[in-house]
């Protein structure tokens, strides 16, 4: 389904930007969500079993998107800026500090 997904979003999204515009892809993403959004409130059934424990990794969720996108953006820097840059090495040393944070705090460990 996710390469189904991913090989017809963008030959419906080339329609989508040709026919109405490429602001309209905006639009038509938020119109989306919000129909995924109610077919899950109305169609799924409510869970009858209870996690053990429920609880929202919200420093897990918080770290990852960060930390990913620093490395990224330093690897990016490389080409144009060199490994000397202090920008890309304050973005590179950012990245990791935040993504070693995200395996602690994730509960991540070692697989034996």
């Amino acid at each position: 389904m996710a390469s189904f997904s991913a090989g017809s979003g963008i030959v419906l999204g080339g329609l989508v930007v040709d026919e109405f515009g490429w602001r309209s892809i905006f639009w038509f993403s938020a119109s989306h969500a919000a129909v995924a959004l109610v077919c899950v409130a109305v169609v799924l059934p409510a869970s009858t079993r209870r996690a053990a424990a429920q609880q929202l990794d919200v420093l897990g969720g918080v770290l990852l998107a960060p930390a990913v996108a620093a490395l990224l953006w330093a690897i990016t820097r490389l080409k144009g800026s060199g490994v000397n840059d202090p920008v890309t090495q304050g973005l590179a040393l950012v990245g990791l500090v935040a993504l070693v944070l995200w395996v602690r705090a994730s509960g991540i460990t070692r697989v034996r």
